[in-house]
């Protein structure tokens, strides 16, 4: 596997660590991540082969601080207390500033909650997408019939074991849903007083059942767009800030996680096909899963960056941040300025009100948000 190789004293001692569970109760009609409904027989066996890639790369990142950690997956929480207490209780000792797990509400109890508590689990990101259960419906989603009494009693059973930083991820343009709707599912989430929330709308994946039934979308581009800003909108009316395209939180709840990966800090993945960047490189984990268990933790697909692919990501990945790519320090770290890589395509954007510079970044107007692909297109 590739050596830790960053430079600076900051990458040198600070990095997330990311560890995929790839199983799920069942699995979504959007979903195109690498996941597997059930497959519950090959969960020791899978926790085997984690515990093993986390002894060997452990002496790779030797020295490197992990300051965040994000289970996720899949459905982390469809896996028994049992088997997410030995996977926490081999993380590293020191305390993580973020520790964060996925869940889905209907695979959650009081013991699975219990467990992830015990094992430092700080922070829950609950994977809600809608509360109406025929939204749900639409997409294959797996749910109770009163999913919202069931996210409700969860997220009272974290806050009693002492889990308050709360995450809800939300979905908009499903198939079926009208404004109306929309705006009943920010009102319930707002309405549980969470200190972040996720608001993704639904793009369909090519090849996935809900690409099948709908194409490339199941909504308009107006009813899309009018969607997007009314969670702005009543988002940040009840306190919660727009820090990222598609992330809303208050004060100081930021995903500290996210943010490494839109910031470009290192971070190491662990498990099937996982993603790792060390600064310099990046590579993935084998998506083979008879592989992985089978102990083949070598990289694949290894590729170096060059400078200007690093100048390019570090522009495209700030731009997702509503405060945006601080220019000076954009300067300091690469010998050159925005102006002088893209001045042309910045004085564009800003004729056309996309882009706008403060003293300090450049950064996203409210509209450029709404077109952001294009804008970002232009550095690249």
């Amino acid at each position: 596997m590739p050596p830790f190789v960053c430079t600076t004293k900051e990458e040198k001692t600070h990095a997330g660590l990311y560890i995929h569970i790839p199983f799920c109760a069942t699995k979504c009609d959007y979903c195109d991540f690498l996941s597997f409904p059930q497959h519950s027989a090959h969960w020791e066996a899978y926790l085997h082969a984690l515990l093993q890639e986390w002894d060997a790369q452990r002496t790779v990142w030797h020295g490197v601080t992990f300051d965040t950690v994000f289970i996720g997956g899949g459905t982390p929480s469809v896996w028994p207390p049992r088997l997410l207490a030995a996977l926490l209780a081999a993380l590293p000792a020191a305390p993580a500033q973020e520790r964060t797990c996925e869940a889905n509400p209907g695979t959650l109890s009081p013991e699975v909650l219990t467990a992830l508590c015990e094992g430092g689990i700080n922070r829950l990101s609950l994977g809600m997408q809608a509360f109406q259960p025929v939204l749900l419906q639409n997409i294959g989603r797996q749910a109770a019939p009163n999913p919202a009494q069931v996210l409700a009693k969860n997220i009272r059973t974290a806050r009693r074991l002492g889990i308050h930083n709360i995450s809800l991820d939300l979905m908009f343009a499903l198939p079926g849903q009208t404004l109306s709707h929309w705006e009943e599912t920010l009102h319930a989430a707002v309405a549980l007083a969470v200190p972040h929330i996720s608001a993704y709308a639904l793009t369909p994946e090519e090849g996935t059942p809900l690409w099948e039934r709908y194409g490339h979308t199941p909504c308009d581009d107006a009813t899309d767009r009018a969607m997007y800003d009314t969670a702005r909108r009543l988002l940040a009316h009840h306190g919660l800030a727009q820090y990222e395209l598609s992330n809303f939180a208050r004060p100081g709840f930021e995903s500290r996680h996210n943010l490494g990966y839109w910031t470009g800090k290192p971070y190491l993945g662990l498990g099937l096909g996982a993603h790792s960047y060390d600064g310099h490189t990046r590579w993935h984990n084998t998506t083979d899963f008879s592989a992985y268990v089978g102990g083949a933790f070598a990289p694949c697909e290894v590729e170096t960056l060059s400078p200007q692919q690093k100048m390019a990501e570090a522009l495209f990945l700030g731009l997702r941040l509503t405060a945006g790519v601080d220019v000076t320090a954009f300067a300091a770290r690469f010998g050159t300025t925005v102006d002088a890589l893209h001045g042309a395509w910045v004085q564009k954007m800003q004729h056309e009100t996309l882009l706008e510079k403060t003293s300090t970044h450049l950064r996203l107007t409210r509209r450029g948000m709404d077109v952001a692909n294009y804008v970002m297109a232009g550095f690249l």
